[in-house]
């Protein structure tokens, strides 16, 4: 018995100066949370983002952009995920608030922090907001730069 659950009994053939050993995981109780870029760079990932350097550096429209966008992309507990492209209804926005958007988006794409997917369809940099499937949507991201 291991922390009150019953262990099925299993036998293994171990090679020779091999061991083995049990831990219990135990779930954290956290609060939400989105995984971000740091701006570190490794062999594999030479596009990573400082996601709180690049907020701390926005302008108000930039702002009101990236944050529009990220305001609409939704968690879904079910499969632990995030849906990285989000639709921007820009009915719900005032004159202003259209011309603000598209003059950060403008700026933010140049920074390559976000892209159009097609017409009102957006995307924040997959290595800004990291997804758990980061090769599916960075392979999405990647096709962005090719077309667009």
């Amino acid at each position: 018995m291991l922390n009150g659950n019953i262990v099925p009994k299993i036998e293994l053939a171990l090679a020779e100066g091999l061991e083995v050993s049990l831990t219990t995981r135990t779930k954290e109780n956290k609060p939400g949370f989105m995984m971000v870029g740091n701006g570190w760079e490794t062999r594999k990932n030479k596009d990573s983002v400082d996601l709180l350097w690049e907020i701390s550096q926005m302008s108000s429209n930039e702002k009101l952009c990236f944050f529009k966008i990220k305001d609409s992309m939704v968690y879904s507990r079910s499969d632990e995920r995030i849906i990285y492209q989000v639709v921007i209804d820009m009915g719900d926005m005032t004159p202003s608030q259209k011309s603000k958007f598209s003059n950060g988006y403008t700026s933010l794409k140049q920074k390559d922090l976000v892209r159009r997917v097609k017409k009102g369809v957006y995307m924040i940099n997959p290595n800004a907001i990291i997804p758990a499937n980061h090769t599916a949507e960075l392979t999405i991201w990647n096709s962005l730069k090719e077309t667009k």
